[in-house]
């Protein structure tokens, strides 16, 4: 197609966030991915500042989930039972690590019913780890498909929330959220609580954490 501009040009503000992409992309060390960190973060503060629109929302997401990636920001809360039980307790461990030393200061974490304040610097291939146990309450949504939340009508389904119409998996019985401090930026990223367990074989894997009714069996 000629004569049409594909460039950063053709959002307002748009030329400085392009010469920063190519900037990015000729200094990228496949070795050392952490050292892009400082100028991915710059670029996310400047993406911030143009004007709404859909391609501005779509490299927003991108970088956003660039950062945690190459500054090997691992960040993981899990449970060793596959099932949160209505009116029963739950124990969540919570993992954070900076495995290549990017300049990270781990700000804070919320969880279910708590809000811890770190305001510390994250050493490199340091983990921080600590556990939390919750209660799930009688009223906790059942984890279940969105299109069987409510009683079918005759010949469809009732979905509330046209939203979720295409949405491929449940949505995640509980998140947790993370808030780092990276070159002056605070950045909140907010991930699914799963069920981590370790297979003969494959190792770990995760699935997710699924929330059930409690049940009593008489005789």
């Amino acid at each position: 197609m000629d004569n049409v501009d594909l460039s950063w040009k053709r959002i307002p503000g748009g030329e400085a966030v392009g010469a920063k992409v190519d900037k990015l992309i000729a200094g990228f060390d496949m070795l050392h991915p952490e050292k892009s960190v400082d100028g991915l973060v710059d670029l996310y503060k400047d993406l911030m500042n143009l004007r709404d629109g859909y391609w501005r929302n779509q490299k927003l997401k991108e970088v956003y989930e660039l950062i945690p990636q190459c500054a090997g920001l691992f960040m993981e809360a899990t449970t060793s039972v596959p099932f949160a039980v209505q009116t029963d307790s739950l124990r969540v461990n919570y993992s954070l690590n900076n495995r290549l030393g990017a300049n990270i200061e781990l700000n804070k974490v919320i969880g279910v019913g708590f809000d811890t304040v770190f305001a510390k610097s994250m050493e490199k291939n340091k983990n921080i780890s600590f556990s939390k146990t919750i209660f799930v309450p009688a009223d906790r949504p059942v984890t279940q498909p969105y299109w069987l939340v409510n009683k079918m009508a005759e010949g469809y389904f009732n979905v509330d929330d046209q939203w979720k119409i295409g949405q491929a998996d449940v949505d995640p019985a509980y998140n947790f959220a993370v808030q780092v401090k990276i070159n002056g930026a605070y950045i909140n990223y907010l991930l699914p609580v799963k069920y981590k367990f370790t297979d003969p074989v494959k190792g770990e894997l995760y699935q997710p954490l699924v929330v059930i009714p409690s049940m009593l069996l008489k005789k």
